[in-house]
C-alpha cells in the first residue's frame, strides 16, 4: 500500500505528541528521586537531568551585560525580577517545571550549610560570563559546577581569585561583587547558583506560600531582603568589575593586582561622598523628554570625575525600582546624567506643575 506524505500539521502534532511522552517520563523519574535522599551517584543523574533540561528551552538574550549580547541557556527557578511587570514574581518555568523544581530546591537544602536560606536559583549552561555583579541579589550566593571533559571554566571573584566549582560541594561568593567565568573548552558546563532575591516583599501572599509550602524553598525572613541602606553603586561596582578583570587577566592571576585596580575606583568613590544636600534628591520624579523619571542615588563617578544620578523610567515602573540590566530592546533600564543636568530638569519639572496649579 502506497504511504501519503505526512502534512506539516501532523508532523508538529507527532512532535508534540512525542515531547509530552518524554517530558512525562523525565517527570515520573524526577518524582522517584525526590522521595529520596540524594548521594554522590545522583549528582551525575542531575546533571543529565539538567542537560535535557536546558537543551528543550530557547537560548535568549536577556542578560546582555552577563553574556556580551550572545544568545545564551541561562534561566531562573524561583523568584526573579520581571522587569515587564516592575517587581519581583515567581518564573514562568517554575509552574512549568514543578517537578526539576522541587529536586532542586531539595538538592541545595541537604548540600548547603545548615540554615542556609534562598529564594531562586540559576542554571546556567555553557555561559562565560562577562565580569558583572548581580545587583538584584542581597547576601551570599552558592554555586556547585557540572561537567563532561570541561578544562577551565571556574568562577573568578574579586575577593579571591579563580574557585574551583567542580565537585561534591557548593563554593559560597559574594554575588553582589565584581566575578566572572573563566574562559573554558571541552564538553558541556552547566553550573546551579542559588541566592536570595532583594525585595521577598513584593511578592504576593500567596506566592510567598507557594514557594515555601509548595516547593519547598527555605525562604529567609523579609525584612532580609531589603537592600543595604549605605553600599557602593552598582554602576561603580560594574566598572570595578571590568577594570579588575583585566588586571586579573593581564598580569596571570595576581589576585592583589586586581584588587588594588578596584579598590582604586572604590576609594575615589568614598572620597567623594555626596552631600546630604544632593541625597535628597534620592527618590524625587523629574520630566524629560514627556517621560516620568525617578532619581535611584547620587553618586560620584570618577571616569566622569563628577556627581552623577542614576533614575529609570517611573512610567514603566512605577516605585519599583529595577535591576541594573538591558531590557529585551536592549536598552538599559537604569540610566544616568551628570548630576548639574538632573537639577536642570527638576527645576524645570517643578515649574511646569506650578504652571498647572
Amino acid at each position: 500500500m502506497k504511504r501519503t506524505a505526512s502534512t506539516p500539521e501532523a508532523l508538529e502534532k507527532d512532535r508534540k505528541r512525542k515531547a509530552i511522552a518524554v517530558q512525562k517520563k523525565r517527570e515520573a523519574i524526577l518524582r522517584e528521586h525526590n522521595t529520596q535522599i540524594i548521594t554522590k551517584e545522583h549528582i551525575c543523574v542531575i546533571y543529565y537531568l539538567l542537560e535535557n533540561f536546558l537543551n528543550q528551552l530557547k537560548p535568549h538574550n536577556r542578560r546582555i551585560k552577563v553574556s556580551g549580547g550572545k544568545k545564551i541557556r541561562s534561566f531562573t527557578i524561583g523568584v526573579v525580577y520581571a522587569p515587564v511587570y516592575g517587581c519581583s514574581r515567581i518564573s514562568n518555568l517554575t509552574g512549568v517545571y514543578i517537578e526539576v523544581t522541587k529536586l532542586l530546591v531539595r538538592f541545595g537544602k541537604e548540600r548547603l550549610p545548615p540554615g542556609t536560606t534562598f529564594t531562586s536559583i540559576t542554571i546556567n549552561m555553557n555561559l562565560q560570563s562577562r565580569p558583572h555583579i548581580d545587583a538584584y541579589n542581597v547576601g551570599l550566593s552558592y554555586i556547585i559546577g557540572f561537567g563532561t571533559d570541561v578544562n577551565g571554566g571556574g568562577l573568578w571573584t574579586l575577593a579571591d581569585g579563580i574557585l574551583e566549582i567542580y565537585g561534591e560541594n557548593f563554593v559560597q561568593f559574594d554575588g553582589t561583587m565584581p566575578h566572572a567565568t573563566m574562559a573554558f573548552t571541552g564538553g558541556t558546563r552547566i553550573t546551579l547558583i542559588y541566592y536570595t532575591a532583594r525585595n521577598l516583599m513584593q511578592l504576593h501572599p500567596d506566592e510567598v506560600t507557594r514557594l515555601r509550602d509548595d516547593l519547598g524553598f527555605p525562604l529567609p525572613q523579609t525584612q532580609d531582603t531589603q537592600p543595604p541602606l549605605l553600599e557602593i553603586s552598582s554602576t561603580v561596582r560594574m566598572d570595578a568589575a571590568e577594570v579588575a578583570f583585566k588586571e586579573f587577566i593581564n598580569t596571570k592571576h595576581d589576585v592583589s593586582a586586581a584588587q588594588a585596580k578596584a579598590e582604586g575606583i572604590f576609594r575615589v568613590y568614598r572620597a567623594k561622598q555626596p552631600t546630604a544636600e544632593m541625597l535628597t534628591l534620592v527618590g524625587k520624579i523629574f520630566k524629560n523628554d514627556d517621560v516620568l523619571w525617578r532619581i535611584v542615588q547620587v553618586y560620584y563617578y570618577a571616569q566622569f570625575k563628577n556627581f552623577v544620578v542614576d533614575y529609570y523610567n517611573y512610567d514603566i515602573f512605577g516605585e519599583n525600582t529595577p535591576p541594573y540590566d538591558l531590557d529585551e530592546s536592549g536598552d538599559v533600564n537604569i540610566r544616568y546624567s551628570s548630576l548639574s543636568e538632573v537639577e536642570e530638569w527638576l527645576q524645570d519639572t517643578v515649574v511646569v506643575m506650578n504652571n498647572f496649579e
